[in-house]
């Protein structure tokens, strides 16, 4: 598994076992604004940024645990992808390493391995694991995605 990059480490300290306000307070803290809006179906989140403004727009039609997970990825947006805010707007082969990126982080920093692991051991299921951790399913499907490619990985290395 890749490492989390430095700048993300003390995110995963405080949003792992975080409340929906705790992890809006930490972007907050950033600088950042964040508001809950009616955005387009299917868009969860968005990251804006000019010279004088950074907000975080979250959709509020969605769940708590679809609100926590879209904020965190957000936020991994605000924090890692500054400079390449350009990049994402104009190239779609930036656009997608920069969502891959945004949704691997999120799953690592809101989905430890070793409780997913134990879980997934229980025989819990996709949705059951989500309720339980107030995450997305589509970020346990992510989190599972990820473990497994690293754990493929190790093997081939052995």
């Amino acid at each position: 598994m890749i490492e989390l990059p430095e700048i993300l480490k003390p995110l995963k300290e405080k949003l792992l076992a975080s409340s929906l306000e705790d992890i809006y307070s930490l972007i907050e803290s950033y600088g950042i604004e964040v508001a809950e809006v009616v955005l387009p179906e299917r868009k969860e989140g968005m990251y804006f940024e000019d010279k004088d403004n950074r907000v975080i727009f979250i959709s509020k039609n969605i769940s708590t645990a679809r609100k926590r997970t879209a904020a965190t990825h957000e936020l991994i947006h605000a924090v890692l992808h500054t400079s390449g805010s350009i990049l994402y707007c104009i190239d779609p082969l930036w656009r997608d390493k920069f969502e891959r990126e945004a949704r691997v982080y999120t799953a690592r920093i809101l989905i430890p391995t070793d409780k997913l692991k134990k879980l997934l051991a229980m025989d819990y299921s996709i949705y059951e694991i989500a309720e339980e951790l107030s995450v997305s399913e589509e970020l346990v499907r992510i989190a599972i995605e990820d473990m497994t490619v690293w754990c493929s990985l190790r093997e081939e290395m052995v």
